[in-house]
């Protein structure tokens, strides 16, 4: 928006689309398929995780079950 001077999102969602779209589907494409980002979760980070939830649960085990 600050390149072009526009003040207002909606327009310069408008005019991408529409530049999008001139630019034909193989063009485009390989802009509205960002690469996804992979999360590796340690295991130490798990263990703190799951120890740390059952800590929790073990505190507060959250609703009770009333027979009536």
């Amino acid at each position: 928006m600050e390149w072009s001077g526009i003040t207002e999102q909606s327009e310069a969602m408008t005019l991408m689309i529409h530049h999008l779209h001139a630019l034909g589907s193989a063009k485009c494409l390989p802009l509205l398929n960002p690469p996804r980002h992979e999360i590796d979760i340690s295991e130490n980070v798990a263990r703190e995780f799951r120890n740390k939830s059952l800590l929790a649960l073990q505190k507060d085990a959250g609703d009770k079950i009333r027979a009536i």
